[in-house]
């Protein structure tokens, strides 16, 4: 099944990641983009081919979607969620889930009276770093993925001074570890857009 998408928000994040992996995906059908700086939806419906608005109620009367992509700044997620939940509309929102324990508690009240999916994305597919991973993984050897490679070696050398005990942390996530096998530098994040 495909679903009828609307892109909320063009920042960076949206721009970079989340808008190309719905255009790309075969399960997301984009109708349309909004935001508030117009220049942004011109440039951004003219290379997709997309409708664009730069305000979300005249997108909602006019575009039929069942799901939303959403990306604004912290502060203004309330009051998204909350127009889309009045018209039964699933959410996909860029992290964090909330801001407090309050908003998150609304935010879980909305998608449950409305029947609601509301999900929190953390979309690292397409960044430049991890599609270079892709062409390098087979240079490094070991799979790595999700195991926090950051500068581990520069932390086991000098490993006989950890008055923060990382060494032992190190270990407990990462069992058998030894400085050798570390070497190389690090790779950005912790690759949870490796997989």
């Amino acid at each position: 099944m495909t679903l009828k998408t609307a892109i909320i928000g063009l920042g960076k994040q949206m721009v970079e990641d989340h808008l190309p992996a719905a255009v790309e995906s075969g399960n997301f059908e984009v109708k349309a983009v909004c935001d508030v700086n117009s220049e942004k939806v011109n440039n951004i419906s003219g290379k997709y081919q997309l409708e664009g608005f730069d305000d979300l109620e005249k997108m909602l009367t006019k575009i039929k979607f069942d799901v939303a992509i959403v990306a604004v700044p912290h502060h203004q997620y309330h009051s998204v969620i909350s127009k889309l939940a009045e018209r039964k509309i699933h959410v996909i929102k860029e992290k964090p889930f909330a801001v407090s324990r309050e908003e998150a508690l609304k935010f879980h009240q909305l998608a449950s009276q409305n029947n609601l999916f509301l999900g929190v994305t953390l979309q690292r597919r397409f960044n430049p770093i991890y599609q270079a991973f892709h062409q390098l993984k087979k240079r490094i050897g070991k799979d790595i993925r999700n195991a926090a490679v950051v500068g581990f070696e520069e932390l086991l050398e000098h490993e006989t001074d950890d008055e923060l005990g990382l060494c032992e942390l190190l270990r407990a996530f990462w069992p058998g570890v030894q400085r050798e096998s570390v070497s190389g530098g690090c790779i950005s994040d912790y690759g949870d857009g490796l997989g």
